[in-house]
């Protein structure tokens, strides 16, 4: 994952710094890059941008510089990275517990969470869905969130994880200090806006809805349980208007 690649947002100028965005982690704490392969292609000949033009140049890991392009040849480019750009990352940090869906439906929650701003997406295995993701399904995955962060001009990746339980994960994130809240058509509360700075952990089920006994396993651990309304959603609609509603109370990038 440490090679280069690009989006430019839609519907801007060519070469705007806040839009397009540079995934060059191998290269992010150098004073020059070197642009290559399919990269360079799409910079220089699909979108034309020309020497002397700004790109914003994010690490994956919630950094980003200005970098100015100084030279182009038919293969290769060089940018010379300078000072730091804004982070463009939200002021809430979400994490998303979810069942395992399809892997079509795995894509577009992860490209979708990514441009919200979530900081990680853990697939999960319940009583009614024990799917698992393999190796090769992460990276897809990890290489759709990379073309999500730099589509929405973030600049950290999130993390993607898989093989953990139900009650492994719960016990983690206790572990780590994270609030957690469970998403369930029967919660009594709806989903809140949370204030700059909050962190949470939040829990979506199978479409079949969590088990009586998870249910139980949620009220032992006092776990909140929060409503989207009377609608049976897909595990990933409901994973990413939960975290929408989370997200907008906490102002979305600094």
């Amino acid at each position: 994952m440490g090679g280069p690649s690009l989006q430019q947002a839609p519907g801007t100028r060519r070469g705007d710094p806040l839009t397009t965005t540079l995934h060059l982690p191998s290269f992010f704490s150098s004073d020059t890059a070197l642009v290559e392969g399919e990269v360079h292609h799409h910079l220089f000949k699909v979108k034309r941008l020309q020497a002397g033009e700004r790109l914003r140049v994010i690490d994956g890991e919630g950094h980003a510089r200005w970098a100015e392009i100084t030279g182009i040849d038919q293969r290769a480019a060089r940018l010379r990275l300078g000072d730091a750009a804004p982070a463009n990352e939200p002021e809430v940090a979400v994490e998303i517990f979810v069942a395992a869906p399809k892997p079509d439906r795995a894509a577009w929650l992860v490209e979708k969470a990514t441009e919200l701003g979530v900081v990680a997406i853990h697939f999960i295995s319940t009583e009614r869905e024990a799917r698992s993701m393999e190796g090769s399904q992460l990276a897809r995955l990890r290489r759709i969130a990379v073309a999500a962060v730099e589509q929405s001009c973030r600049s950290a990746v999130p993390r993607l994880s898989s093989e953990v339980g139900l009650r492994a994960a719960v016990a983690l994130s206790r572990e780590a200090g994270l609030p957690m809240a469970v998403l369930d058509a029967a919660g009594a509360a709806p989903v809140p806006a949370m204030a700059a700075g909050g962190r949470i952990g939040l829990f979506a089920g199978p479409e079949g809805g969590w088990s009586a006994d998870e249910r139980a396993f949620f009220r032992d651990q006092e776990l909140p349980a929060w409503s989207l309304g009377r609608t049976v959603l897909r595990v990933e609609t409901a994973a990413v208007i939960a975290a929408a509603l989370v997200l907008c109370g906490g102002g979305l990038s600094r």
